[in-house]
């Protein structure tokens, strides 16, 4: 490892000559954007090669792949539904951010080139490397190393030096151990590998291009990008994916760009079911049903809001569904219910409200764990076990590197819901913790890029903030005492927002 040290280091700001950098060529829609995701439109690229520049933003969509050249020796195929930018492409420095999806890249051997390539969750240096890159919603990442040797670290630090053959999986609370790849993982490796070393002849590289994507094709729909105005004035860049990374799968991932900074949050729920090319029984699936239960139980999900830097995760499973208007406590009884097919609130009121319920819950600011539970079958609030000195999925003991610690016991949370400004639909929940840390979350609805007007009531006002939201933009800044004096700031779909949980 000590012979990667400088590898790792950051490099001189000394000026080096552009590279040629092109999309060599090109299957399905391949769309760039030369000044990065936070702004600008997206143009559809017609001919190969076209010529990249450093800034640029490239996208490919469902079913299309796209080959880039990036200087002498350095190739990249870019399956679908991929998002990257290119974000230094200097002689001296080759910098690529991958957003989400799939690229098996080629670095050449020997030079003094630094060639890098990040994600949310990891930064990749590699002189004379082949590896394949795939990031999944919230810089969740997976590398495998076909040949050569590549350095990785995580967000925290943490570095190892990964070996032809091996693959680390890494997420926003760090690194694996690394793994040797199984034979079958070789051999589509190695069918790769030889589908990158060959050269883009325009008479064969769209057939090859369509074998390559065939291995990682799966359903997706792309909401096109838009641009919105904050509540500050500041132009953000919204794009919105739906997934289905399994059959029984849906993830949702919207990314926010704006100038001086960037946010996303990904939802991944798992059902008892496929999900099907319909998904209204999935979606509905996620807040549940009035009267009848809803055609597909959430089983479990993981839900990530993020800034780059700081991360609230959400976990849990063991997900069954629960009447909570019948289920023998009535402070968890609900009078209506979002149903994200029609955009609207249904009345649950004297009728049973069905909603997954589950035996393991944590949340996570920066990888520590702030409160959790577990349980066997749970029917209601009473019937989980809060965790305590264990985290409710690994049970490792807590420690005050993994958890908020008070007196050695998780520490304890209070809970205040605060409408700040009348006449204005505004929210702010504060999570005040034992041990001195906050969490904060503050909600505004927009119309016209201002808070949007409404009346909230002191009783019940949570409730009436959420069935207010359909219609309007929904702006969330997530703040706490751990994150430097940085927000997570993010543009919703409440549409997506209220269903997965995200205005409590």
């Amino acid at each position: 490892m000590a012979a990667w040290a400088v590898v790792f280091a950051r490099p001189s700001d000394a000026a080096g000559t552009p590279v040629d950098a092109s999309v060599a060529g090109a299957s399905g829609l391949v769309q760039v954007r030369g000044d990065g995701p936070a702004g600008g439109q997206w143009q559809t690229v017609e001919k190969t090669p076209s010529a990249l520049r450093g800034g640029t933003a490239l996208r490919t969509g469902r079913r299309s792949t796209a080959f880039l050249r990036l200087g002498t020796g350095v190739t990249a195929l870019l399956q679908e539904d991929t998002v990257v930018t290119l974000e230094d492409l200097r002689a001296d420095r080759l910098l690529v951010r991958l957003d989400v999806g799939v690229a098996a890249v080629r670095t050449p051997r020997g030079g003094a080139r630094l060639i890098q390539f990040r994600t949310p969750a990891a930064a990749l240096t590699a002189r004379g490397a082949e590896f394949r890159l795939t990031v999944l919603s919230g810089g969740r990442t997976a590398v495998e190393l076909s040949d050569g040797e590549l350095g990785v670290e995580d967000n925290r630090g943490h570095q190892l030096l990964l070996r032809a053959g091996e693959s680390v999986s890494v997420d926003l609370r760090g690194l694996e151990v690394p793994r040797r790849m199984p034979a079958a993982a070789a051999l589509r490796r190695e069918g790769l590998k030889e589908l990158v070393r060959r050269e883009a002849a325009a008479d064969s590289f769209k057939e090859r291009l369509y074998a390559a994507a065939a291995e990682g094709a799966r359903r997706a729909e792309w909401q096109e990008g838009r641009a919105l105005i904050g509540s500050d004035g500041r132009r953000v860049r919204v794009e919105t994916w739906l997934r289905r990374p399994r059959a029984d799968q849906l993830e949702f991932v919207t990314l926010n760009a704006r100038e001086g900074g960037s946010g996303y949050h990904y939802f991944l729920g798992t059902f008892d079911a496929g999900v099907g090319d319909d998904v209204s029984a999935a979606l509905r699936g996620l807040s549940g049903t009035a009267g009848a239960a809803p055609g597909r139980t959430l089983t479990a999900y993981e839900s990530v809001r993020s800034n780059g830097a700081d991360v609230v995760m959400e976990s849990a499973d063991g997900g069954h569904l629960v009447d909570l208007n019948a289920n023998a406590d009535g402070t968890d009884d609900v009078s209506a219910v979002f149903d994200p097919v029609s955009g609207g609130f249904r009345d649950a009121a004297g009728t049973a409200a069905w909603r997954s319920l589950f035996d393991r819950w944590g949340l996570y600011l920066n990888g520590r764990l702030a409160g959790g539970w577990t349980g066997n079958n749970i029917q209601k609030s009473a019937d989980t076990t809060p965790s305590t000195t264990n985290d409710p999925f690994s049970n490792a003991a807590l420690t005050a590197a993994n958890a908020l610690l008070d007196g050695g016991n998780l520490a304890t949370r209070s809970v205040s819901v605060t409408h700040p400004q009348p006449g204005l639909l505004r929210q702010s929940w504060a999570w005040s913790f034992s041990d001195g840390t906050s969490l904060g979350f503050a909600s505004t609805a927009l119309a016209g890029g201002a808070a949007a007007p409404g009346v909230v009531p002191g009783v019940g006002g949570a409730a009436a903030f959420r069935r207010a939201l359909p219609g309007t933009a929904l702006e969330q800044s997530v703040s706490s005492s751990l994150f430097s004096g940085r927000r997570i700031e993010l543009f919703l779909d409440p549409a997506l927002a209220l269903p997965t949980g995200l205005v409590p």
